[in-house]
């Protein structure tokens, strides 16, 4: 996942300064949320790998949602969206200082990983409760 992180320019500093901006000032769509897409869609192997790259590379020029791209460009169907988004959603977890949620990757932890946002701690599914 380090190569898909890089493929995306992680770690990208925020015009304007570096303070992240609170989760309810964001725009656009969080780099976790098209990578965890990216990963679901392509351990489903549902799109063929060339064209979730395309999408992928599509989604985070314009700063979309990748699983928008790949409805519009009819990469993938709504219903499956729907389902993809279901198993996405398991992956994410909210930020206990600014409410963002930041989607873990297979080798990720709450621990491990920072809210993308802010740098605040992740909650874990317990904690959620």
């Amino acid at each position: 996942m380090g190569e898909l992180r890089t493929r995306i320019g992680g770690g990208r500093e925020r015009p304007g300064g570096n303070d992240p901006p609170r989760a309810h000032e964001r725009s656009g769509v969080g780099e976790s949320a098209n990578l965890a897409f990216y990963a679901v869609v392509f351990a489903k192997g549902t799109v063929p790998r060339a064209r979730l790259d395309e999408a992928l590379t599509k989604a985070v020029g314009g700063g979309a949602p990748l699983e928008t791209v790949l409805v519009q460009t009819g990469a993938l169907g709504r219903a499956d969206c729907d389902e993809l988004l279901r198993v996405r959603e398991r992956l994410g977890r909210p930020c206990q200082a600014c409410d963002g949620v930041t989607y873990l990757l297979q080798d990720q932890t709450e621990a491990n990983t920072p809210c993308e946002y802010c740098g605040g701690r992740l909650l874990t599914r317990e904690q959620q409760r």
